[in-house]
């Protein structure tokens, strides 16, 4: 769900592989929930790992077993380290039911998609947007047909904006009008 051709290149997502995954402490100011579909509310927050070798925090994700019941464990999303000066993250659920969270590491954007039938998430990649460095986070907007717009201020030249457009989940992500 990359976005098409035509997008802003950006650096690729970066990893920090040797992380082992612990849930250390959470990043102060970093709590997403968002609200599901089914009534049931997910949580994103960002942890830091003191098995990482850079030192930067993971986005980890938690969800509720049914509307208004308990959250499970906290689980990490993938070894994509968000930061170094910019702790921006945002999700949103998606036409297919899934979440699509998107978080800064080094300037552009990065994004992944869950994969509920296996219970874990897809290999983040480049979403496409990179904004003025390490300036601003990505807004999300579901429209009324249940298509997703993603906003952000624009790499290049001040006051610009930048827009992805998901008409739905199996359509992917393309550059907006």
């Amino acid at each position: 769900m990359a976005p098409t051709a035509g997008a802003q290149t950006a650096p690729a997502c970066s990893t920090d592989a040797r992380a082992t995954g612990l849930a250390g402490s959470p990043v102060t100011g970093t709590l997403v929930s968002v609200a599901r579909a089914d009534g049931r509310i997910a949580q994103l927050q960002l942890f830091y790992d003191a098995t990482a070798t850079g030192g930067l925090p993971f986005v980890r994700h938690r969800g509720q077993t049914a509307p208004g019941g308990a959250y499970g464990g906290w689980q990490r999303v993938s070894a994509a380290t968000v930061g170094p000066k910019c702790y921006a993250m945002t999700a949103i659920e998606n036409s297919a039911g899934k979440l699509e969270p998107l978080f800064s590491t080094y300037g552009s954007f990065c994004h992944s998609v869950e994969d509920v039938g296996a219970g874990g998430w897809s290999t983040p990649d480049n979403f496409g947007l990179a904004p003025t460095p390490y300036h601003g986070g990505v807004v999300l907007f579901k429209e009324q047909d249940g298509s997703i717009d993603a906003f952000a201020s624009g790499a290049y030249g001040g006051g610009s904006m930048e827009l992805r457009h998901q008409q739905n989940a199996g359509a992917g992500w393309a550059p907006g009008n």
